[in-house]
């Protein structure tokens, strides 16, 4: 699952809430004292809103936006707990997005960071009350202004929340969205494209999964490249399972394209890879966006452009983080980068490995 895959990456948001509780904690019994007050509060009104009763729902969400006007670091801290149980709440939708609008001052003026999640949380609400264009825009502010925290926020609340609801287009539109403003996340990247594939498949649009198959390729770790390999595999197939002759010459070309070619002759490439158009307007907004040419800017760009099918343009950028890259690990990350360029200009491994082998710090 995703949230699996990225939640190592960015639990920042519930190691603060455990050393809220450990600070208030640490030693001294006053503060011992207000941790337990602060757990007993936060568990009665979690019991309300378990309860189905309607009162005690209403009461509960009243007394958590009157709990913002007396201590708001401890009442936003509250409903983060609770919102596994304030999100599903879609007759309340209204009284979610008071709290979050509550949670965003609080956050602006006094912790401006990490603050994406909420955007993601305000996106879900908005779509319980069938906004969908208006949840848009508040994710996408959010990935704006903290990428990482609301993409996380995405994979662990939003998209389950929208799945049984059947919006697989949104959903696949959020993907998207997430892809763009994280490139340079592997793990961020290659679990969207992964669910977004699958998500196009449950509608049945088989050539846009092909095409993000192909940027998973692209883009894919050294790693990580045979589970991108295994994807597209099956993703030949599934248009029409009695026909594999698709599969056959994907195969015969990754065979033939995973040695290197001989010295001084073309790279073994792969026709029907290549082939496969990827929609790049999904990254096209995101690509202007590359503000200037540091490090990290160049890695960002270099492989937006793999997802985005720019082969050419990513390995251009790709060089140019080579030559700026000092320490051992910016160089093995900038070897590693080109190799994934050449494996996306061939659709073949052969001109990748070698790269790497010939190249032992990118190891």
């Amino acid at each position: 699952m995703i949230s699996r895959a990225i939640i190592g990456s960015c639990s920042v948001l519930l190691a603060l809430a455990v050393s809220i509780q450990a600070s208030m904690a640490g030693g001294d019994p006053g503060a011992t004292s207000a941790a337990a007050a602060f757990d007993a509060r936060r568990a009665s009104l979690e019991g309300q809103l378990k309860s189905g009763n309607k009162e005690q729902i209403d009461q509960a969400f009243a007394a958590y936006k009157a709990w913002y006007s007396e201590d708001p670091l401890h009442a936003e801290n509250a409903v983060w707990w609770a919102r596994p149980l304030i999100m599903p709440m879609a007759d309340h939708a209204n009284d979610t997005l008071e709290l979050i609008e509550l949670s965003k001052q609080w956050k602006f003026a006094n912790d401006p960071q990490r603050y994406g999640y909420l955007f993601a949380l305000q996106a879900e609400a908005l779509m319980n009350l069938g906004k969908p264009k208006e949840a848009i825009a508040a994710l996408q502010e959010g990935l704006d202004r903290d990428p990482y925290s609301a993409g996380d926020e995405l994979m662990q609340t939003l998209v389950p929340a929208l799945s049984p609801q059947k919006k697989q287009k949104e959903i696949a539109d959020l993907f998207g969205m997430a892809i763009a403003y994280c490139p340079d996340e592997p793990i961020i990247v290659e679990s969207c494209l992964k669910q977004r594939i699958a998500t196009l498949n449950a509608v049945k649009q088989y050539d846009a999964a092909l095409a993000d198959a192909r940027s998973l390729f692209n883009v894919a770790t050294m790693a990580h490249t045979a589970d991108a390999i295994t994807i597209l595999d099956r993703q030949f197939l599934l248009p029409n399972m009695d026909d594999r002759s698709k599969v056959d010459q994907f195969r015969a070309e990754q065979t033939a394209g995973a040695a290197p070619a001989p010295s001084g002759t073309v790279p073994r490439t792969s026709p029907l890879l290549l082939g496969i158009k990827i929609d790049e307007s999904v990254y096209t907004d995101s690509l202007k966006k590359m503000p200037d040419d540091s490090l990290k800017a160049l890695n960002r760009h270099a492989t937006l452009l793999l997802i985005a099918g720019k082969t050419d343009e990513a390995l251009d950028i790709a060089k140019q983080a080579l030559a700026q890259s000092t320490d051992a690990k910016e160089i093995a990350a900038a070897n590693e980068l080109i190799a994934r360029c050449y494996k996306a200009q061939d659709g073949t491994i052969g001109r990748a490995n070698a790269w790497i082998a010939s190249n032992p710090q990118a190891q």
